[in-house]
C-alpha cells in the first residue's frame, strides 16, 4: 500500500482467493499518470469470479480497461506442415467453423488434430480448454457448468435479441380489477420485457421466483411462456415488496389470456401467494401434498423448492433447453452461464452472480408441464381484456 508503481503486472489474477480486495488496493499504488502501466493477465478460470467482471465491463467499454484476449492460433509454432499430396479433407464441423471464422491454415489445423490426439487424450473439450479460440470459450469451458454451454451458446446466437417493448401494466378498471382487463404502458424503465404479444387464442404460463425486495438485493422474476410455439415471450424482472409483486403478476397472467401461474410459496413467496388469492385470481398453481395425520393429499399454495423439487425443477429446464426452449432474455441466458456446481456438487450461481432468472424459468418449465392447457374460446379477443368466456 505504501509504494508508488509505475508498471504493475497481476498474474493468473483469476486464480487469486480475494482479487477484488487485493486488486482494489493494489490498484491504488499506481498513480494516473502518463507513462504509467497496469495489465491484469490470466487464464480464464469459469464466468462469474472477479477476472471474469472486469474482462466483461473492459469490452462494454465501462472501465478504462483494454480487453486483449490472445487465442491459440496465433502463435507461429503452432501449426505442422501437411506432406506433399496429403490433404486434411473431409473436415468436421467445428474445423469448418474454424477455417471460416479464423481463416486457419491446414497446417494448424493439423497441428489442432495432432495436439487433441497426443497431448488431450482425444478429447476435444479438453483442447478447448487448454486451447481456447476466442474469450467465450475461455471462460465457458472452464470451471463447473451445471447447463449444457454449448447448448446456451446456441441459443444465445439463434434467439437473444432485445424486447419488441418495455413498461408496465395497468388496471383498466381499478374497480373490477379482475374482469376489467388490463393496459400496458410503454417505458423503457419498466420492469416488464415483451418479445412477442399475446395471441387470440394463445395458451401460455407463467413460473416466479420471489425476493425480499430490497433494492439491493436478489431481484423479483417471473418468465411467460407461449406452450405452443416453448418460446419465452416475457419476463418481469426487478425490485419489488412480495405482496405488490402479487398484483403484478396478477395482470401480467390476465394480459396473456388469464394463464395459469405458479409462484414459488418459499420464504416471501407465501405473502406473494397471498396477494393473488386476496385478488381472487382462480388459476393459481395449486400443489397436491400428503400429511401422515390425513389419508388424503391436502391443496398447498404455489410451487415449494426444496430438497426433492430442486433437482427436479433445474434437470426438466436444463431438458427443457435440449427439447428447443426458446429463451431471448440476455439476463436469462447470462444467468444460465454462470450457473455452476459447487465445491459439494450443488448447482448455484457461481460467487456474486444471480440465479433468479434461472430459479424463474425452472419453475415456468413445471407450470407448462403441470397445469392445463387452458385457452380462451372466442378468437376475436384483445389482449388484457375481460375474458369471462374461458375454458
Amino acid at each position: 500500500r505504501s509504494q508508488t508503481i509505475h508498471f504493475l503486472h497481476a498474474s493468473e489474477v483469476a486464480f487469486w482467493p480475494a482479487a477484488k480486495q487485493t486488486l482494489t488496493a493494489l490498484l491504488q499504488t499506481v498513480p494516473d499518470l502518463p507513462e504509467t502501466v497496469i495489465v491484469l493477465e490470466s487464464t480464464a478460470n469459469g464466468v462469474g469470479d472477479y477476472f471474469y467482471t472486469l474482462w466483461d465491463k473492459a469490452k462494454k467499454g465501462e472501465i478504462d480497461f483494454i480487453p486483449v484476449f490472445l487465442p491459440w492460433f496465433i502463435h507461429d509454432e503452432y501449426e505442422i506442415p501437411l506432406e506433399p499430396g496429403e490433404s486434411l479433407e473431409p473436415y468436421d464441423d467445428e474445423e469448418i467453423s474454424l477455417k471460416e471464422r479464423f481463416n486457419l491454415s491446414d497446417a494448424k489445423l493439423k497441428w489442432r488434430r495432432q495436439t487433441i490426439k497426443s497431448k488431450c487424450q482425444g478429447d476435444v473439450e479438453q483442447f478447448h480448454q487448454e486451447y481456447p479460440s476466442d474469450d467465450q470459450e475461455a471462460f465457458i469451458v472452464s470451471g463447473r457448468p451445471f447447463f449444457d454451454q454449448k447448448k446456451i451458446l446456441e441459443i444465445k446466437t439463434k434467439h437473444q435479441k432485445p424486447p419488441i417493448k418495455r413498461g408496465y401494466l395497468e388496471w383498466s378498471n381499478p374497480n373490477n380489477k379482475l374482469y376489467g382487463g388490463v393496459t400496458f404502458i410503454e417505458d423503457p424503465k419498466g420492469y416488464i420485457s415483451i418479445w412477442s404479444e399475446p395471441k387470440p387464442l394463445g395458451c401460455y404460463c407463467i413460473g416466479a421466483d420471489v425476493a425480499e425486495g430490497l433494492e439491493k438485493g436478489d431481484y423479483s422474476t417471473c418468465d411467460v411462456l407461449d406452450r405452443d410455439s416453448f418460446e419465452q415471450v416475457a419476463q418481469w424482472h426487478g425490485h419489488i415488496d412480495p405482496d405488490e409483486f402479487g398484483e403484478e403478476l396478477v395482470k401480467l397472467a390476465i394480459y396473456y389470456n388469464r394463464c395459469w401461474l405458479g409462484v414459488e410459496v418459499n420464504n416471501h413467496g407465501l405473502t406473494t401467494n397471498k396477494a393473488i388469492v386476496k385478488l381472487k385470481y382462480p388459476r393459481l398453481y395449486i400443489r397436491k401434498t400428503l400429511d401422515e395425520r390425513e389419508p388424503d393429499p391436502t391443496d398447498k399454495l404455489g410451487w415449494r423448492t426444496d430438497t426433492q423439487t430442486r433437482p427436479i425443477m433445474l434437470d426438466d429446464y436444463k431438458k427443457a433447453m435440449k427439447d428447443g426452449l426458446i429463451i431471448h432474455s440476455e439476463t436469462t441466458i447470462s444467468e444460465c452461464l454462470t450457473f455452476v456446481r459447487n465445491e459439494k456438487g450443488k448447482p448455484e450461481a457461481q460467487g456474486d452472480c444471480y440465479d433468479d432468472t434461472v430459479m424463474a424459468g425452472a419453475i415456468t418449465i413445471q407450470m407448462h408441464k403441470l397445469c392445463p392447457m387452458s385457452r380462451p374460446k372466442v378468437e376475436e379477443t384483445i389482449p388484457g381484456a375481460s375474458r369471462r368466456d374461458i375454458h
